[in-house]
């Protein structure tokens, strides 16, 4: 919560359930309409993104 609030990012809705064995899955629906960059942050902070997926091309 702490990486969205630094960034001044709402979240609005939290899903947990489990994934593969040991691993628990987070879906977060955030208030932003820039969710690549939250996603390339989140990505450069060591989280594993499913979506937005990385743009295949340099920005």
């Amino acid at each position: 919560a702490a990486f969205f609030a630094e960034r001044g990012v709402n979240i609005h809705s939290l899903l947990t359930y489990p994934d593969e064995p040991g691993w628990v899955r987070n879906v977060l629906r955030v208030g932003s309409l820039e969710t690549r960059k939250l996603a390339d942050e989140l990505r450069a902070a060591g989280f594993e993104v499913l979506w937005p997926p990385e743009k295949p091309w340099s920005r």
